[in-house]
């Protein structure tokens, strides 16, 4: 799996798969301050992908983790780590509603709501992204592209506007991105002179996810 890693008020949060629970997530905090990693612990009731990584994502001060559930899958599930009695617990996991995943999914907040994107299913080439409301999730959308797209995608927010890179057709090795503005998707382009590598297929040699 993946290491993601976030950041929050003056932490850092580094999520990973542990020893041999690969299907299971872990976190790790750092306090900035010399070599002071907590001790880490792991989160409960999680069932990931073993093949696949977490999205982390900071939404109206809350962590959340999304990810593929291993025993149903394709399936998006997602945790938030809530304050309860002046502690911070996990809630119980909960799916996403009617999305249907390949690999790992993304994660961004952006104009106040958080968007999760995926290929779809089969690894079929379908970029798509579901969004959080705060209330609700919405019904996912699927973002037209020239070519199909290969692998995991990964969004990032910049001047207003989400941009979402991910690899060519059939692990062409171009790396690629669209660019969403309001409700309007443009710019799809190949980022000059970049070639992605092929994956390696041991779960291991994938990167852990850090929240920042």
């Amino acid at each position: 799996m993946s290491v993601s890693t976030k950041a929050q008020e003056d932490l850092i949060y580094l999520f990973f798969q542990h020893g041999s629970a690969y299907n299971s997530i872990w976190v790790g905090d750092y306090h900035g301050h010399g070599d002071s990693w907590e001790i880490e612990h792991e989160v409960p009731n999680v069932e990931m992908s073993i093949r696949d990584s977490p999205a982390v994502d900071r939404y109206r001060g809350r962590i959340r983790i999304v990810y593929q559930n291993e025993q149903q899958r394709g399936q998006l599930w997602y945790t938030i780590l809530e304050e309860v009695d002046r502690r911070y617990v996990w809630t119980d996991p909960q799916q996403v509603p009617y999305s249907i995943i390949s690999l790992t999914p993304n994660a961004v907040v952006f104009q106040g709501r958080i968007h999760v994107f995926y290929q779809e299913a089969g690894r079929n080439g379908q970029l798509c992204f579901v969004v959080f409301n705060g209330r609700s999730w919405d019904y996912p959308s699927k973002v037209d592209l020239r070519d199909a797209m290969s692998m995991s995608p990964s969004a990032v927010v910049h001047d207003n506007q989400i941009y979402v890179f991910y690899q060519g057709p059939g692990q062409n090795g171009e790396l690629r991105y669209i660019s969403l503005k309001g409700s309007t998707w443009h710019n799809e382009a190949i980022v000059p002179s970049s070639v992605i590598p092929k994956p390696r297929s041991h779960p291991l040699e994938l990167t852990p996810v850090i929240l920042a």
